[in-house]
């Protein structure tokens, strides 16, 4: 009897421990995502800029993580957005303020509405072209401009 007890004394300890734990563990993820959203944002920003200073005919691809996330490329800002357990986390970057203010000859990004999801099994690869006044944005590597 007296080893049965110790038994389940030593299992409630290992299951409070486990608890406190798992609720760490779960805001990790939160943190995670989070982090995610904000460099993965920053990124397709800086792609736009570099591409704003190249000549023409310029292309780049990027590619997106695997997982539950979404991009919104619009000609004023890039939104990703990252989905953790609990949470959605939206990081939103307006790349025209810096080019407004350091280039005469502005370059936006096509009037066109560009919005993807990730792929949760694979990467998935977004092609930026820089056309004469414009950038575009597709899933096709081949853009015309």
């Amino acid at each position: 009897m007296r080893g049965t007890l110790w038994s389940y004394i030593t299992l409630l300890v290992l299951a409070i421990e486990v608890t406190t734990v798992a609720h760490v563990i779960y805001g990790a993820f939160d943190e995670s995502a989070s982090l995610s959203a904000a460099m993965n944002g920053e990124r397709v920003s800086g792609v736009v800029n570099l591409l704003q200073a190249s000549p023409a005919g310029t292309q780049h691809q990027y590619l997106l993580p695997r997982g539950s996330c979404a991009l919104r490329v619009r000609p004023g800002s890039i939104t990703f957005s990252a989905k953790s357990s609990n949470v959605q986390i939206n990081y939103s970057s307006d790349y025209t303020k810096n080019i407004d203010e350091n280039f005469k000859n502005k370059v936006k990004v096509a009037g066109d509405f560009f919005e993807t999801e990730c792929n949760k099994r694979s990467e998935k690869t977004i092609y930026f072209k820089r056309c004469e006044r414009e950038i575009k944005v597709s899933l096709n590597e081949q853009i015309f401009c």
